[in-house]
Formats: structure tokens, sequence, C-alpha cells
């Protein structure tokens, strides 16, 4: 929560501009900014910080009710469902009924978190079953890897030819490729010395960069008029890389303590 408020407050201004909540009213503002909160995203991409803080709450007390197994088989329903709505959208009808009752939702269903339960519910499922989904026989984990990623690609290409796409947010076959690679780094022993700050540098990658991308592509448009994306990337790149450098000379002096939340 302190990290999501940190980027919040700190990206509030590129967010009024981009979002336009108080076009008609502070009370219509501070509405869309708590629906998007609940719902959504506030700033650029944040739906999954919001997704992680809801979805943990919201796993925790159905696991009251329900075994971890029901949560997986209630979650995957909805999992299933947010793709159907966001890769394989084409096959469906606007006015069909799926499309329909997604619509009901106050947010978009694939970027809330709806399309978050399922890897909590799934991360809870292997912290109890670990023995059960993870192979015991590491050697022939990398093969299972490489064809995961494999079906992956291949699921990527099918749906660039049936050209059905809506967003990319969610595929099928990326789960076996999270389990089968989050067994295997589980079970490697390896020291990285630079793991914190690649931790710290991703973080604050994840959290800026659209904003900085937002920022550049208007300026190159406005400047050149014409699309750089492949500049804007790399700038965008080593703006976040910057500021991540800056973020860690500076927490730890006095005054800059706050700016331990960046990350």
């Amino acid at each position: 929560m302190q990290l999501y408020l940190f980027w919040f407050i700190v990206l509030l201004p590129i967010t009024l501009y981009q979002r336009r909540y108080f076009t008609k009213s502070i009370l219509d503002g501070i509405l869309k900014i708590v629906k998007g909160f609940v719902f959504g995203s506030t700033f650029r991409a944040s739906w999954y910080l919001t997704a992680l803080i809801e979805g943990v709450v919201i796993i925790y007390f159905l696991s009251k009710k329900l075994s971890t197994k029901s949560l997986l088989y209630v979650t995957g329903l909805i999992q299933i469902i947010c793709c159907l709505t966001s890769n394989y959208r084409g096959f469906f009808a606007e006015d069909g009924f799926l499309i329909q009752i997604v619509s009901l939702y106050p947010g978009t269903i694939y970027n809330s978190v709806l399309a978050g339960l399922w890897w909590i519910a799934l991360g809870k499922y292997i912290a109890e079953k670990e023995k059960e989904v993870c192979l015991n026989e590491i050697k022939c984990l990398p093969v299972f890897i490489l064809i995961s990623f494999a079906a992956l690609y291949a699921e990527q290409l099918l749906i660039y030819r049936l050209d059905c796409s809506h967003a990319n947010d969610v595929y099928f076959l990326l789960t076996p490729v999270v389990i089968l690679t989050f067994c295997y780094v589980k079970n490697l022993d390896i020291r990285i010395q630079c793991a914190t700050q690649l931790r710290v540098l991703s973080t604050i990658t994840y959290c800026a960069h659209i904003a900085f991308g937002s920022i550049y592509g208007t300026i190159v448009q406005f400047v050149f008029n014409t699309d750089m994306s492949g500049a804007v990337f790399v700038i965008t790149l080593i703006s976040c890389f910057v500021l991540t450098i800056i973020i860690n000379l500076l927490e730890d002096k006095r005054y800059f303590t706050w700016l331990k939340y960046a990350h």
C-alpha cells in the first residue's frame, strides 16, 4: 500500500492530465479515483498493485469458506473469462451474452483484481502443495520450461493469425510457464550479489515507465510529428535507470528517507 500511495502522489499531476477526473465536478473526480482504485487503476499500470492489495484480502477471506482447490476452480473460471474477453474477444459479439455480462463490471475485467485472483490462489496452492506441484527431478524441468514457452509463443501466433485479440494481458498458456519456471528457479542455489538493486530497479521501472513514455512520446510527436517508439523506449529505459540511481543515492540522506517507499 505504501508503494502504491507513493507513486499515486508522485504521478498525480500526470494522472490528472491523462485521466481528466475533475472535468465535471470535484465529487465526480473523487468518485472516479475511488472507482479506479477499487476496480482498475489510477496512475497508468497501477492495476497490478491494487489487484495484489485487494486480491490478497479477498483470497484470505474466501479461504475461510473454501478449500484451496475450490479457490482454484472459482478463480480459474474467472481467469478463463478474463482471457476470452481480452485475447479471444474477437470470437464474441459485442452484444452477446458474455460481453454483456462482463460489461456490467465497473472496470476492465482483465485489468483489475479479478485477473489477479487466479495467480494469488495458485501461489497459495503451490505453497501448500509444493511437493505435488513442483517436480522433484530438476534435470527435466528445463525441457518442460522450453516446451511451455514454445506453447505460449504458439498461442500468441495463433491469436495473431486469427486476429481475435482485443487486449494482450491474459493468456491461457502463461500458467504452465509460470509454474514450471517458479519450480525450477526455487530449486536453484544461486547467489546474486546485486539482487536487491535489481529488484529496486525493476519496481521503479514498472511504476514510472509509462509516465516517462507518455511524456517523451508527447514531446516527440509535437517536435517531430512522427512516431519514434524505438527512441522513446530507449530514453524511457535510461530515465528509469537514472531515477533509480538518484533514489538510491538520496534515500539514506536526511529529509529524503521517504524515497524508500518508491520501491
